[in-house]
């Protein structure tokens, strides 16, 4: 009786709010409580399914995603699970949330791996990673202030430890490879291209990313001035990648890096005559820049290594 009295006393103050028992919220003596029928899931998944669809059809994004995610929440082993999951991620990308798509499109992938979206999911999250790659702004607070290259770079990970042979493996990892070296780090990118020439070795990338290789060399010895390691490992990739990839329309810029790097080496070489010529040593100053003119020959510095010779000569003579 007490039991009775209480649950009418909560429906007599439900009421008074305005009619919420009667409108918005329903007793289940089976479950022993209130519940919103607004808020609750269809009796199976199929009905919640076709109630989110209806949304969808309706281009009501934002109240499909919730829906499709209410489907996926109550009913998570159902085999319309996995395609409420990747309306959840499409309805983020309809809506421009571009990150929260990612993300619902790569629990499909990993909750849900017999998907039959997979291939399509995949090719989703490339284009998304291609949008933060070419600048798109990750939101915080409902601005879009966070870095995109950043994103990408997860983005493009992602695909690869979730599909690292699909089509898209070796797509994302050439991104990857070149977002890494847009921020600087360039062995992680050396790491992403090296990866895809060895991974997928018939690849059409497979040219562009060993040019990519030897050009992080090229860049890391600029870093590194004083170590010249680097631009000898640079100079043998670049000459590498002209001889055994002849139709790449890669190698004029390949043999373009080639001469800029002898140069390189040739002014390092010419520096260091120059430091032994003002300190008089001049047996040391000699053997760098006959070295020069014999295995530089085509650099601006062979004509000057020349040319102090015969200044040296003169110095010398005196």
């Amino acid at each position: 009786m007490r039991t009775v009295v209480i649950c009418l006393s909560l429906a007599c103050f439900f009421l008074s709010q305005g009619g919420l028992a009667s409108a918005d919220w329903l007793w289940t003596p089976k479950l022993g409580k209130w519940l919103n029928p607004k808020k609750a899931a269809k009796e199976t998944p199929t009905l919640q399914l076709e109630f989110a669809t209806r949304f969808w059809n309706e281009q009501k994004y934002e109240r499909a995603q919730a829906e499709f995610a209410k489907l996926v929440h109550v009913f998570p082993q159902a085999p319309e699970a996995p395609e409420a999951q990747y309306y959840v991620g499409r309805c983020a990308e309809e809506a421009g949330d571009y990150y929260a798509a990612f993300q619902a499109y790569r629990k499909v992938l990993q909750v849900y791996p017999a998907s039959m979206k997979t291939e399509e999911i995949l090719e989703r999250q490339y284009r998304i990673g291609n949008l933060f790659f070419q600048g798109e702004k990750r939101e915080l607070l409902g601005a879009k202030i966070l870095s995109g290259i950043d994103t990408a770079i997860e983005i493009y990970r992602a695909i690869v430890e979730d599909a690292p042979f699909s089509a898209q493996g070796p797509l994302a990892l050439y991104k990857l490879g070149m977002a890494h070296k847009i921020q600087g780090d360039l062995q992680a990118a050396t790491d992403a291209f090296q990866r895809l020439v060895e991974e997928h070795p018939q690849h059409a990338l497979v040219d562009d990313a060993t040019f990519q290789i030897a050009d992080c060399s090229a860049k890391t010895n600029r870093a590194v001035a004083y170590d010249q390691s680097y631009a000898d490992e640079a100079t043998r990739e670049f000459q590498q990648f002209a001889q055994e990839h002849p139709d790449s329309h890669l190698v004029p810029e390949a043999e373009a890096r080639v001469d800029a790097l002898m140069d390189q080496r040739a002014q390092h070489d010419f520096e260091v005559a120059q430091f032994y010529e003002r300190r008089h040593v001049f047996h040391s100053a000699r053997v760098y820049y006959e070295s020069i003119m014999q295995h530089y020959p085509r650099s601006q510095w062979a004509v000057k290594a020349a040319e102090q010779l015969q200044v040296l000569d003169g110095k010398v003579r005196k």
